[in-house]
């Protein structure tokens, strides 16, 4: 068999994005996979304890053979565990057991939309901003990271440690929380690099670059267009201005 005819006869993959309900009960979970009357389906939920507000993740799954059964998946340190097994994102382990078994001869095949989109309440992230810089201990999971470094937060674990992502390097580790404050909604997520300056005009950026040489930068807010900036380069014997656009989650230049 030829590789293209090979992966035209692959059946598609379900995504978890398409298939997430958000926070619903079990009940509610098995209603709704037995209104979908399909043949090994499944969903994506969250639940959460009545104690406590400590969520997590739930596999619910109609098997043809087995019923209604529900696998409770744990996201911890930037994995997802089902059992002993641990995955990089859900998409992985929904992609694992479309293609193995998640029960003795069933498989995810069909997955089940909700009505309406969910948002998925791990997309607002805790983020906070490092108040100290640290060194870390060698061959350990601990981050070393600098004063003012920005982190998003995955796991509050015990005794005061978290599981984070430094903004600045992309290292994940774990980091103390008492060396890290919360950001303030209103400051620019930007603020905590050394080359922006949200509070000069740009007759003073003009002025610090020349006094600093060619080759030297830095940025801004734009004065005509809220939530845009200003790159301000030293190039040759000028210092020359580029806008910068935010669209959603990217920065366009031109």
């Amino acid at each position: 068999m030829s590789q293209k005819s090979f992966a035209s006869e692959e059946p598609s993959l379900p995504a978890a994005h398409l298939c997430f309900h958000g926070l619903i009960e079990r009940r509610e979970a098995e209603r709704r996979l037995l209104d979908a009357n399909q043949e090994n389906c499944f969903l994506v939920r969250e639940s959460k304890a009545s104690s406590s507000p400590q969520k997590w993740f739930v596999l619910s799954f109609f098997g043809r053979k087995s019923g209604v059964n529900h696998f409770r998946v744990q996201h911890f340190c930037q994995h997802f565990y089902i059992g002993s097994k641990a995955f990089p994102t859900l998409d992985a382990l929904i992609r694992f057991y479309h293609f193995s078994d998640l029960l003795r001869g069933e498989r995810l095949q069909n997955a089940v939309a909700p009505k309406e989109p969910v948002a998925d309440s791990a997309a607002a992230a805790r983020r906070l901003v490092a108040v100290l810089p640290y060194a870390k201990i060698p061959d350990s999971d601990e981050l070393s990271f600098k004063k003012g470094d920005l982190f998003v937060v995955h796991n509050d674990l015990q005794n005061g440690w978290l599981w984070c992502t430094n903004d600045r390097t992309l290292e994940s580790g774990l980091v103390f929380a008492e060396l890290l404050e919360t950001v303030d909604d209103k400051c620019d997520e930007n603020e905590t690099h050394e080359w922006f300056h949200s509070k000069i005009t740009k007759e003073e950026a003009v002025d610090r670059l020349a006094k600093a040489g060619v080759g030297s930068f830095l940025v801004r807010p734009s004065d005509t267009q809220a939530g845009n900036y200003s790159l301000f380069f030293h190039i040759g014997h000028s210092v020359q201005r580029f806008r910068i656009e935010r669209r959603g989650d990217r920065y366009v230049m031109g």
